[in-house]
């Protein structure tokens, strides 16, 4: 079977002749893999470029003798961190820059998102943090991806729904993270606290503008719509990016609620932010840990039509509560 190799994969393989350090021929190596088409006909060329990873890798670590290289930690910031996780040029960026304020640098070059990048998604009055992390690469594992992925609230998988190989790229990227202890599961799932790296995910299928993506959504549906909540997008066509973020929100199993000075309306632009069955004592604690202790009661307010009803202690918060607390 001939190997049709792309023009893609043949500039990355000029790349790999011209390069002279181990970095650049280990990322023209990288560029060369994400390249080269998925057939029989180069299953021998795919097992020498996968060779060549591991010996410059090896290479790579002699020269870095006992370092562990160049680690990231991003500080969580809003209501929740979402991490984008994919195999190289699924459209990660894209999406982040659709969903948030963040201008990351986008490019068809693969593995060009080399750090994480964070951006802030509004949603109606909240932030919600997502951050675009460099794509999964089993033959080049950075560790700390792994520790920022263990740390985020929900996981979204990027599948490039308008290639032929999406069961590789999510076998990939399942196998891989696995390594790491980490487990893909459904968004809807309750994540019991011994589960610390079990990873409430919703899968993307990307690129719904391209034409073959029609085509593969229905074997994607078939194979994974059990396992995961999927959702067809397209930054470049905006497709479904509000259920996207309507869903992310109500993943995250929180609950806004707004502070009432007594005689006064409340802050709407600023809510306090809890997790579901959080309840008043928690509010109160918030707010300051005196309040809680001196707390005598509070008065509930909600848009369907409840004013000022007293309420115990024990109440559990619910999404846009009015609560004016009397300490």
């Amino acid at each position: 079977m001939p190997a049709n190799l792309t023009p893609e994969y043949l500039k990355a393989e000029g790349q790999f002749r011209q390069a002279k350090s181990p970095e650049d021929k280990l990322e023209a190596l990288r560029a060369m893999l994400a390249a080269i088409p998925k057939h029989k006909g180069t299953e021998k060329m795919q097992a020498d470029i996968k060779k060549k990873i591991s010996q410059t890798n090896k290479e790579l670590q002699k020269k870095k003798g006992k370092k562990t290289g160049t680690s990231y930690i991003i500080k969580r910031e809003g209501a929740g961190q979402i991490c984008l996780v994919g195999i190289s040029n699924t459209g990660k960026s894209t999406l982040l820059a659709t969903l948030t304020n963040a201008n990351p640098e986008i490019s068809e070059v693969p593995y060009t998102t080399k750090i994480p990048y964070p951006g802030m998604l509004l949603y109606q009055n909240i932030q919600i943090q997502i951050i675009d992390l460099p794509s999964i690469n089993p033959y080049y594992r950075l560790y700390w991806i792994y520790e920022i992925i263990k740390k985020a609230d929900i996981v979204l998988l990027v599948i490039d729904v308008s290639r032929d190989d999406i069961i590789e790229q999510i076998s990939t990227i399942k196998e891989d993270l696995k390594k790491s202890h980490i487990e893909l599961i459904p968004a809807s799932r309750t994540v019991a606290p011994e589960d610390l790296y079990s990873k409430r995910t919703i899968l993307l299928a990307n690129k719904m503008d391209l034409a073959s993506s029609k085509d593969n959504l229905p074997v994607l549906l078939e194979l994974y719509q059990h396992e995961f909540l999927i959702i067809p997008v397209s930054p470049l066509e905006k497709k479904n990016i509000d259920a996207l973020e309507f869903t992310i929100f109500e993943y995250l199993d929180i609950v806004r609620v707004y502070s009432k000075p007594p005689g006064k309306p409340p802050d709407h632009n600023q809510p306090f932010i809890f997790s579901k069955g959080s309840t008043l004592l928690d509010m109160a604690e918030a707010i300051h840990k005196d309040v809680k202790e001196k707390l005598k009661y509070a008065r509930l307010w909600k848009k369907t039509g409840i004013t000022g009803l007293r309420i115990p202690k024990e109440y559990v918060l619910e999404d846009e509560d009015i609560i004016e607390i009397h300490a």
